[in-house]
């Protein structure tokens, strides 16, 4: 998990080795640090200016504090710690290393020779277990299954529209259909036989002229 120890966190001092300062008040301003744990300005007491001593270090280019070495123990070895390089130049501090898989090559760690993790576009989750450290959960690559299907159901209702069926002109004395082909033509007159002019395209079917057109449902 990523955390710093800072020696200014709740439980992170022992109030007995370091000594209480502010008296008579409930939450004391300051600490005295005799062993220089947590003192990063080095002003012999632990209080807010030693953490805008250790935000300038990390984000400004400010002086390093004295328990960001090595063998500080105000840090503890093996601490994974956030922290975001302002560019592509600034070095980080002393005594860390990227968590990119390295091999520490460093004789006087106790990593020395050993991978450090590779937390290049991971999240860092905590082990259950000293065992589970080191091993990775999930797969980097996994698949969808997106073939499926739906059943549907719908209900459609005619709309309001308009049919053109035949009908009979009297003036010209015919029959039409909707689109105006002549389907009988009784100009030429018509015999006791029925005879009468009736193109090849007429419709097969004649309407009722009592049905013209009109709008329905």
């Amino acid at each position: 998990m990523r955390t710093l120890n800072l020696p200014w966190a709740r439980g992170a001092v022992s109030a007995l080795a370091l000594g209480v300062l502010g008296l008579g008040v409930l939450t004391p301003r300051a600490l005295s640090a005799p062993s220089g744990n947590g003192d990063t300005n080095g002003d012999g007491i632990i209080d807010l200016a030693d953490v805008v001593h250790l935000l300038a270090y990390m984000y400004e280019g400010g002086s390093p504090p004295a328990p960001l070495s090595a063998t500080s123990t105000a840090v503890p070895i093996g601490t994974v710690v956030d922290w975001l390089a302002p560019d592509g130049i600034t070095s980080i501090p002393d005594g860390f290393v990227v968590c990119n898989g390295a091999v520490v090559a460093d004789p006087q760690s106790p990593f020395d020779g050993f991978a450090v993790p590779d937390l290049v576009g991971r999240f860092v989750r905590g082990a259950a277990t000293i065992d589970d450290i080191g091993n990775l959960a999930g797969a980097e690559t996994h698949s969808h299954e997106l073939t499926h299907s739906h059943d549907e159901f719908l209900d459609v209702s005619p709309a309001c529209h308009q049919h053109e069926v035949a009908h009979f002109e009297p003036g010209p004395l015919r029959w039409v259909s909707g689109n105006g082909a002549v389907i009988i033509d009784y100009t030429n007159g018509v015999e006791n036989t029925g005879s009468g002019h009736f193109p090849l395209s007429a419709f097969p079917t004649l309407t009722d002229p009592a049905y013209a057109t009109d709008a329905h449902v």
